[in-house]
């Protein structure tokens, strides 16, 4: 009798390979548009009290704003509309890049997150 002939490892087998398989499953499927990335991971990163909302707009950038925070960093030169994430300076700040610099300070953002943002500018920055 092999083992998968076997009553109970089968059962284990048919038991475990959901996880095997959502393991394996590493794709994101959050959308790469500005609608979902500002208020999902832009604000609640970089808009709060000492870094860039209202009340503080570190270096003049405003992220508290869905349509003022994408004009920033599009118009910016922070993001390029044509897809160069790789020399994105966005890109460059969230993964320490930036000399002396990374963004936001006391918590990066986890590398989803960057990889989410980095998917948004490749697609052309879309809204």
């Amino acid at each position: 009798m092999t083992l998968l002939t076997r009553p109970i490892p089968r059962l284990v087998l048919l038991l475990l390979l959901p996880f095997v398989f959502s393991a394996c499953s590493v794709e994101d499927d959050r959308p790469a548009v500005w609608s979902f990335i500002q208020p999902a991971i832009i604000q609640p990163s970089c808009a709060t009290a000492r870094c860039h909302s209202k009340f503080t707009a570190t270096q003049g950038l405003r992220f508290d704003s869905i349509d003022d925070s994408y004009t920033y960093l599009v118009d910016g030169e922070f993001v390029d509309r044509m897809g160069n994430a790789e020399g994105s300076r966005l890109i460059w700040l969230l993964e320490g890049r930036e000399v002396r610099l990374r963004m936001p300070p006391e918590a990066p953002l986890p590398d989803k997150d960057i990889d989410l943002i980095y998917r948004w500018i490749l697609d052309g920055v879309p809204r």
